[in-house]
């Protein structure tokens, strides 16, 4: 038997269904656990998932199925672009970023 870490993403009561992750970046950070609108600060810095990716802006997911906006401009590892699509999307799609 093979075992795993995995850590908890989502509890769906509802549909009765627990999502569980492997991905490194996520078991290893030490950045705080965004879960809930109340855990979010300005100027917080924590991991999150890009599930989508628009010209203009990312769409990320955290905890608990926590969803955010991020605007191109704040990317800060890219540099001035008009499509953010063809930069981003080989490279972060369902990809844990910071």
């Amino acid at each position: 038997m093979l075992n795993y870490v995995k850590q908890v993403l989502v509890v769906d009561l509802e549909r009765k269904r627990i999502s569980l992750t492997a991905k490194k970046t996520l078991l290893d950070s030490t950045l705080p656990i965004l879960s809930k609108f109340e855990d979010v600060k300005v100027g917080l810095l924590a991991h999150a998932v890009v599930f989508k990716v628009f010209d203009k802006y990312l769409m990320v997911e955290f905890y608990n199925n926590l969803k955010a906006v991020i605007p191109a401009k704040e990317v800060r590892y890219a540099p001035p672009f008009e499509n953010l699509v063809e930069l981003m999307e080989p490279l972060f799609q369902r990809n844990t970023c910071q």
